[in-house]
């Protein structure tokens, strides 16, 4: 009886390592396919190249790239008009302490960066407005 299991004992024994093969078969599928993936990344043109933006005149074009959604190549730009600061024109006042000039905030560069003022009913006038600066 014992030869007779003999076979199957043996059976057994090569489906164990068969098992064995296949499962060390697919880890080296898996690692390789993780390879393969990374790669693939490193062979576009993105892995490899440092995208940066160059201009002719930093004070008229600049900017920053985003190196995921550039797209390399050479690009022109034709500035029509450069913008202009904002102005207003007024009649003039009568007087510098009597007319009202309105109410609300103005903001206005500085050396030290930017201020805000508020101008209320107690100082509109244009003498109000100045010490509302100067303070």
């Amino acid at each position: 009886m014992e030869a007779e299991k003999i076979p199957i004992k043996t059976i057994e024994k090569n489906k164990g390592k068969q098992e064995n093969r296949l499962k060390l078969v697919q880890e080296l599928e898996t690692k390789l396919n993780g390879i393969t993936g990374t790669l693939g990344a490193l062979a576009s043109t993105k892995g490899f190249t440092d995208m940066k933006l160059t201009t002719g005149d930093a004070n008229v074009v600049g900017g920053t790239v985003d190196p995921n959604s550039a797209t390399s190549g050479n690009w022109n730009i034709e500035v029509i008009e450069l913008a202009q600061k904002a102005a207003a024109i007024t009649n003039g006042f009568p007087d510098k302490d009597k007319t009202q000039v309105g109410i609300g905030y103005f903001k206005f560069e500085t050396k030290d960066g930017t201020r805000e003022v508020y101008i209320n009913g107690g100082n509109n006038t244009l003498e109000g407005v100045a010490a509302a600066i100067n303070s």
